[in-house]
């Protein structure tokens, strides 16, 4: 069942006005403090998506809250929320070749960054189907660690 921002359950579109709130029962519940088995995340591929879902992100109580930047599209700035914050994983995008479009070294060491300063995991996934940027990397998502750069095979979980 959906929630809404408001912790309460959205009911399915096709129940009707005629149900009224007293189809769905008076005590409905509410998120309260969290559930202690929920992770919750979204996907950021570039500060405009950050800035317009994180901030609904990080008002719900789950207990780990998480950041999916995939595809990585341009540098992104996480400041606003990281102590919101418990997980961060980062991927460039996979597909056709250069058709992808590319994630660079400075913006993924840039993320890594404000991730490890703030705590937080980080998890780098793969360097994406474009590997112009990434010399030495042949597998075709950039997805085996052994070919990155030392300081970004990081692969953490948050505890």
């Amino acid at each position: 069942m959906a929630l809404g921002l408001d912790g309460w359950p959205r009911p399915p579109p096709d129940a009707g006005e005629s149900r009224g709130r007293a189809g769905w029962g008076g005590d409905r519940p509410r998120l309260g403090d969290g559930w202690a088995n929920v992770w919750l995340g979204t996907t950021t591929e570039n500060q405009v998506e950050a800035a317009r879902r994180i901030p609904h992100l990080v008002t719900i109580p789950a207990a780990i809250r998480f950041l999916s930047v995939e595809p990585m599209l341009e540098a992104i700035d996480l400041s606003p929320w990281l102590d919101r914050l418990h997980h961060v994983i980062v991927g460039g995008e996979s597909g056709v070749g250069n058709r992808s479009r590319p994630m660079y070294p400075d913006w993924l060491r840039a993320l890594r960054d404000q991730v490890q300063a703030a705590g937080l995991a980080l998890f780098v996934k793969q360097l994406g189907s474009n590997r112009a940027a990434w010399p030495g990397v042949r597998h075709l998502k950039g997805e085996d660690p052994a070919e990155w750069p030392a300081d970004l095979q990081i692969q953490d979980f948050p505890p």
